[in-house]
């Protein structure tokens, strides 16, 4: 994705945050619409074994969930225990710190699903606003 369409995207978005949390079907909706023009760009590779395959918004608890779907290249077996939780803090750091991403927690939750080579669930990482450092 080129860092122009990435910033859109973003500000597309980041354009979410205005919106009052009342009107969360409306959040919902803009942000499928929005993953449906991120999904256009993947498969994207993140690093060495990781593959972003896709982006969707579900409803959540308290307001809509922006869901990564990640593919490991590597087997489930081989993945070290704990091996996802060591990515929790830098997800949430970026998350939390970048003023362009940082906006869009307040509307939407946000999570990570994994899978190994072959699809198989391997598991998943979600952040919310209230994880953020005060």
């Amino acid at each position: 994705m080129t860092m122009n369409k990435s910033l859109k995207i973003a500000g597309a978005i980041g354009i979410l945050a205005t919106l009052p949390l009342a009107h969360s079907a409306s959040v919902l909706s803009q942000c499928a619409t929005l993953t449906s023009e991120m999904n256009q760009t993947y498969p994207q590779r993140v690093d060495k074994v990781t593959t972003i395959l896709g982006a969707l918004c579900a409803p959540g608890a308290t307001r809509p969930v922006l869901i990564y779907r990640m593919k490991l290249d590597v087997a489930k077996a081989e993945i070290p225990s704990g091996g996802l939780e060591s990515q929790r803090s830098s997800q949430l750091a970026g998350w939390c710190s970048d003023p362009r991403t940082r906006p869009i927690l307040n509307v939407v939750d946000v999570k990570y699903s994994y899978s190994d080579r072959s699809g198989v669930y391997v598991g998943e990482l979600a952040h919310k606003v209230e994880d953020c450092p005060r």
